[in-house]
């Protein structure tokens, strides 16, 4: 018995050229690039100055207008996976991609001197969020800020974004977290010949036991 494919709504096949488009518009606007090409990396990344002087969780400091990172999603590379997953494939493409992050800091004159690298993440407002903000403190990072729900329009474009690119994601409000990642934890972590580990900063120790403590 022949089979056919299902054809995604009317309203999703509509919607999906205007979000690609203002997506790709974005992109340029930001100045976010491929720093690796393989399909297993799920991030791509921008150099820009921050906005001010800072104060990241692990205690560095940087000036106004100071050139750092900014993570962003490969939004194409996230098709089907389980974003509320820190396993399996998930785990292992967060792994590569860190990994090839590491590799074009160290390699690449450009980057060198970044201090470290942030991200804006969106995570569920309800009981999931903990875990997915504990998996990110697992993996190196530090919990920078804090938010609660997204304002309207923020929340329409992130359920426009998964509904485009990863239609099987978990569907409900959700809210910002803001992660940060010192070079030197970057190197250490993932970089090609990684040092002994050392007991966490006060930092890491902290952004657990707020997440322990359920915020």
């Amino acid at each position: 018995m022949e089979t056919r494919a299902v054809r995604p709504p009317l309203s999703d096949r509509l919607i999906a050229p205007i979000i690609r488009y203002v997506d790709r518009r974005l992109r340029r606007r930001q100045r976010i690039f491929e720093y690796d090409a393989d399909a297993r990396c799920v991030f791509r990344l921008s150099v820009h100055p921050f906005e001010q002087a800072h104060q990241w969780p692990d205690g560095i400091r940087t000036a106004e207008r100071e050139i750092v990172g900014e993570l962003h999603l490969w939004n194409e590379h996230f098709a089907g996976l389980n974003l509320l997953g820190c396993g399996g494939e998930l785990r292992g493409r967060f792994d590569y991609s860190m990994r090839a992050l590491a590799r074009r800091v160290a390699s690449d004159p450009a980057l060198r001197m970044l201090p470290g690298i942030f991200a804006d993440s969106w995570v569920p407002s309800d009981h999931r969020s903990n875990g997915v903000a504990r998996s990110f403190v697992r993996w190196g990072f530090r919990i920078d800020q804090e938010s609660d729900r997204l304002e309207f329009w923020d929340q329409l474009y992130v359920r426009l974004l998964a509904r485009t690119f990863n239609p099987g994601a978990p569907r409900g409000p959700v809210r910002r977290i803001r992660i940060w990642i010192s070079r030197e934890e970057l190197m250490r972590r993932f970089g090609e010949s990684p040092a002994v580990r050392r007991r966490p900063a006060p930092a890491a120790e902290e952004s657990q036991r707020r997440l322990t403590a359920g915020g």
